[in-house]
């Protein structure tokens, strides 16, 4: 049997499907705003990936130094010698200077070591810091400049602190030895620590603590040991303690100064008063041992004997 023809008419034939052109168009465009943005996001990457890499290289250390100044002012100079290390661990420093109007102050022998994982937490600990010698010297005449009115810094920071020699040959030539402390930065508060400082013959220890922000209140306490070089009757050493608090910020700073010297019987309290630093000061002085006169005395008997 045949197949019967269908019954009624048949549906009209579709037209062929034709594609869209702007189909490939839009895709492209798609691929390459995609390949755009992986480059952008794979160029601080990659920028990122060679500074870490240099930052640890021989050599980074003297080449960052060598790059401060171009943003220095005009009035300020930083120059470097003998520079060996990585900028991402620390290193050694021959010589580094600093000039500004009114000072220069230069270090030999310079050490530093840090931790660069705490900088990412807007700390700077460093493990060392320490100087074969320290030299501050005048330089021209600093301008007038307004009072200090706060110190206050954007991070904050520990460091241990060793000089072996600060020279200040502008101030009498004199010389401080073996300075062994610390240094402390909480973001409200400066501390500073030493144990040992020899000044002359005389050796002392002290602290200082400053108040970033005003009224920048400062508090400070010196024990020392001084040696009379005098034979009987005189003491051998004087033990010497001062304690120094007050204000440092605006016109208004005021300083107040109490010193000790001991052991003897006390004297009587004798208060002076003037200026420290360009600050009004009130100065308290018990001498608890020999008075400076009777010191000069037996001094000039013993030279005499001699």
């Amino acid at each position: 049997m045949s197949a019967l023809p269908p019954k009624g008419p048949l549906p009209p034939p579709q037209p062929p499907a034709v594609a869209d052109p702007g189909r490939p168009r839009r895709s492209r465009r798609l691929r390459l705003a995609a390949l755009c943005a992986a480059g952008l996001l794979a160029l601080p990457l990659g920028l990122g990936t060679a500074a870490w890499i240099w930052s640890g290289s021989e050599g980074s250390l003297d080449t960052a130094l060598r790059l401060v100044p171009r943003w220095l002012p005009a009035d300020r100079q930083l120059q470097v010698s003998g520079v060996s290390g990585t900028l991402r661990e620390g290193g050694q420093i021959a010589e580094l200077s600093w000039t500004q109007p009114g000072t220069r102050a230069t270090l030999t022998g310079l050490h530093i070591r840090w931790d660069w994982h705490a900088l990412l937490n807007r700390h700077l600990a460093l493990s060392e810091l320490s100087a074969e010698r320290l030299e501050l010297r005048d330089h021209g005449k600093a301008p007038p400049s307004p009072p200090l009115t706060e110190l206050t810094l954007p991070l904050t920071i520990d460091t241990p602190l060793q000089l072996g020699q600060i020279r200040l040959p502008d101030q009498g030539a004199l010389v401080l030895n073996h300075l062994d402390g610390h240094y402390h930065y909480d973001g409200e508060q400066h501390h500073l620590q030493w144990n040992e400082l020899a000044v002359a013959a005389g050796h002392y220890s002290g602290r200082i603590s400053l108040q970033g922000a005003a009224p920048m209140a400062l508090q400070a306490q010196l024990d020392g040991e001084i040696p009379t070089g005098l034979g009987a009757p005189a003491p051998a050493q004087l033990l010497a303690r001062a304690g120094l608090q007050g204000t440092l910020s605006g016109p208004a700073a005021e300083i107040a100064l109490e010193a000790v010297l001991e052991p003897d019987e006390a004297a009587p309290t004798e208060h002076h008063a003037g200026r420290l630093f360009g600050l009004d000061m009130d100065v308290e002085v018990r001498v608890e041992a020999v008075e400076v006169a009777q010191l000069d005395a037996v001094r000039r008997g013993a030279r005499a004997q001699r």
